[in-house]
């Protein structure tokens, strides 16, 4: 924890008084994913959950201008769920993870502003809909900033013409870019001192919702 004091002066007899407000260097980040309340959804297994770019530095003392933190460079970390619940058949129905990290303000790094969620993790494509890696990975979110790759299996019950009610199973990987967006779309920030948690509801194989 640090803290910091203006003011003060000391001589050889008194030193003025004053109070220094400790803060945390780091962010505490919870993630909660559950199954929607759906009759074609049976389970969500999960695997694993990656966070990308990690800040590997910060500075000791807070200041009002963001930092890129690119000279200290940035690594990724691969998580395991460490809290799950089943039904009474043994399916997952929902999962916890929680991590530290330094802080990661990138928001004034964006490439574009957005109006909805969706928007802000939608990378960047070929016209023939393949991924297109040449000038980064993300459409309008800063290449830098912190985000969650979860990763798993979705089985859902499926009507089919021939065989009637089948369980299908999809391998997912949900991608989740961190931030206040509950305050505002376009933060990617995640400040130091500060617990954030994110409850992720799974809708489907290509559909979750994200709180905040």
């Amino acid at each position: 924890m640090v803290g910091k004091l203006e003011g003060v002066k000391v001589n050889t007899t008194s030193i003025n008084a004053g109070t220094a407000y400790l803060e945390r260097l780091d962010a505490k980040v919870t993630l909660n994913i559950r199954l929607a309340a759906n009759e074609t959804l049976r389970a969500f297994k999960p695997e694993m959950c990656v966070i990308r770019n990690i800040p590997a530095g910060s500075r000791v003392v807070n200041t009002s201008i963001p930092d890129d933190y690119e000279a200290a460079g940035y690594f990724d970390a691969e998580m395991t769920f460490d809290e799950e619940t089943t039904d009474a058949d043994g399916n997952v129905n929902s999962a916890t993870c929680s991590f530290y990290m330094l802080e990661n303000r990138e928001s004034h790094n964006r490439k574009n502003t957005v109006s909805t969620y969706h928007d802000r993790d939608r990378r960047i494509k070929h016209d023939d809909g393949t991924y297109n890696n040449s000038e980064g990975l993300w459409l309008n979110a800063p290449e830098n900033s912190t985000y969650i790759e979860i990763h798993g299996e979705v089985h859902m019950l499926v009507n089919t013409s021939d065989t009637g009610m089948q369980e299908l199973i999809g391998e997912v990987v949900y991608y989740i870019h961190l931030g206040d967006f509950k305050k505002d779309v376009n933060n990617y920030d995640i400040l130091r001192n500060t617990h954030y948690t994110y409850n992720v509801t799974i809708n489907g194989v290509k559909d979750i919702r994200v709180e905040v």
